[in-house]
């Protein structure tokens, strides 16, 4: 989907309320948002009014990305433990229970909550984390699914992020990151994200520049 570079007050009201769609489809209440955030549910609800109202809050970009980011983690959790039960429930069970899982990890340390029967959600969680994946283990290694190569862009630029984390203060990785790609700070976290409706896809010359301020950093 298209996504303005510079998102207008409009446009971040409507993606706000997308987020919110999908927070309640994984049944994550209005009363865990507001405690996540830290706001008191009139708050939220002011953040999703028109701007053209004069009840109209603008939600500030990092809460906005942590509602976001809290939906779509959610998202993907639901999906494995709904594939779990409808295993239990078909009566499946032994090796063929389930897809392919794919555990990350760090060293022999296995991430709570990380085992994932999608392949690039998995990968998302290690480039974030600066993890591995381990696993499946199959006879035939050959039949593995392999990352197409726009999901493998996405994962360099993920990977640079992360490095980027490492390099430099928390309040400049967002100034960077809007100043390569040319989006702002609403939707700039958007970029190389798995899941599809929010996703804003990288381009390879801003992993180039991205990788190249990072050895200026270092």
């Amino acid at each position: 989907m298209y996504v303005e570079k510079t998102m207008t007050t409009a446009a971040v009201v409507e993606h706000y309320r997308e987020v919110n769609i999908l927070l309640t489809e994984v049944g994550y209440s209005t009363r865990r948002r507001a405690s996540l955030l830290g706001k008191s549910a009139q708050t939220l609800k002011q953040y999703s009014v028109s701007p053209e109202s004069a009840q109209h809050r603008l939600i500030p970009s990092a809460d906005l990305d942590k509602l976001r980011a809290t939906g779509i983690d959610t998202f993907w959790h639901s999906m494995t433990v709904f594939m779990s039960k409808w295993s239990v429930a078909e009566g499946v069970d032994g090796p063929r229970a389930l897809p392919l899982a794919y555990d990350v990890v760090e060293r022999d340390h296995i991430y709570a909550d990380s085992r994932h029967f999608f392949l690039p959600r998995a990968t998302e969680l290690a480039d974030e984390t600066g993890g591995m994946i381990s696993g499946p283990r199959v006879i035939d290694r050959n039949l593995l699914p392999k990352l197409t190569g726009r999901a493998q862009l996405r994962s360099r630029w993920r990977r640079a992020v992360f490095v980027l984390r490492k390099t430099v203060k928390p309040d400049e990785i967002k100034p960077i990151l809007t100043e390569i790609s040319g989006y702002c700070e609403y939707s700039v976290m958007r970029i190389g994200i798995e899941y599809v409706p929010f996703r804003i896809p990288p381009q390879e010359a801003w992993i180039a520049a991205l990788e190249e301020r990072i050895a200026q950093c270092a």
